[in-house]
């Protein structure tokens, strides 16, 4: 229960969660005790912040959920996505542990499904000592990776533009709902969309103009997100990805 005071929280605000148990699934809804806090600024000039972390995402407090508990929605289109990804994210994970070793199975759920399984701390602190800490942050890499698997099927297949353009689009919603919708994958899935599009088009595609073009509307959607280090980052590594490979 949260008791809602002058200087509180609004029915819009946005809050980012944490607390004890698994993650919830998307969509679904969760109750409980919820202590809240306004996220602080940065400590020293130039550090990190977590007001800004936080504003970039439409989010205004930093709240712990305690004895969260999931409770039924009665919208039919929460109830489709809820149920139909529960059982396809443990299909995919008993298969992963039927393919490999436990441990090997837990860090691909990691990288792949963005879970945080039992253990895994350890290997990701690991991981971060190397300077490979990213790996675990389900991101546009992922998104890059797995739909790369995908074009170079099809390609064997020799599967036309339209089918590609399909099968690449429900492929990518799919993942992209499957890893909780993180802003770096939304992006990278915005981004091969557009190009497959121009491709089933027949028009000339210009990867820094579709670039511009999704930060663009980006932009209109969620204009606070412009304050987020992470999109910066996002669209800047895109550009010079790019304006690399045109040199």
């Amino acid at each position: 229960m949260l008791a809602v005071t002058a200087d509180g929280p609004r029915p819009a605000d946005g809050v980012m969660l944490s607390g004890d148990g698994g993650v919830p699934v998307l969509w679904e809804i969760v109750g409980g005790d919820l202590e809240l806090r306004r996220p602080r600024r940065a400590s020293v000039p130039g550090g990190f912040s977590p007001y800004r972390f936080l504003h970039g995402r439409g989010l205004v407090w930093d709240g712990r959920l305690r004895d969260g508990r999931s409770f039924p929605d009665d919208d039919l289109l929460s109830r489709t996505v809820t149920k139909g990804l529960a059982p396809l994210r443990l299909a995919v994970t008993d298969r992963l542990d039927l393919l490999f070793p436990p441990g090997e199975s837990r860090l691909l759920q990691s990288v792949l499904l963005g879970q945080r399984t039992e253990g895994i701390h350890a290997l990701r602190n690991a991981y971060a000592t190397v300077g490979l800490g990213h790996l675990f942050a389900v991101s546009g890499l992922h998104v890059g990776l797995v739909a790369g698997i995908l074009f170079l099927l099809l390609r064997a297949f020799r599967a036309g533009r339209l089918v590609t353009l399909f099968a690449l689009g429900l492929f990518l919603v799919v993942y992209i709902l499957l890893v909780g919708m993180p802003g770096s994958s939304l992006r990278a899935g915005a981004l091969l969309i557009m190009t497959a599009m121009a491709g089933w088009a027949g028009r000339a595609h210009d990867g820094l103009r579709t670039l511009g073009l999704l930060l663009w509307c980006w932009a209109l959607a969620m204009p606070g997100a412009l304050a987020d280090s992470g999109l910066r980052l996002s669209f800047g590594a895109a550009a010079g990805i790019i304006v690399t490979l045109r040199l």
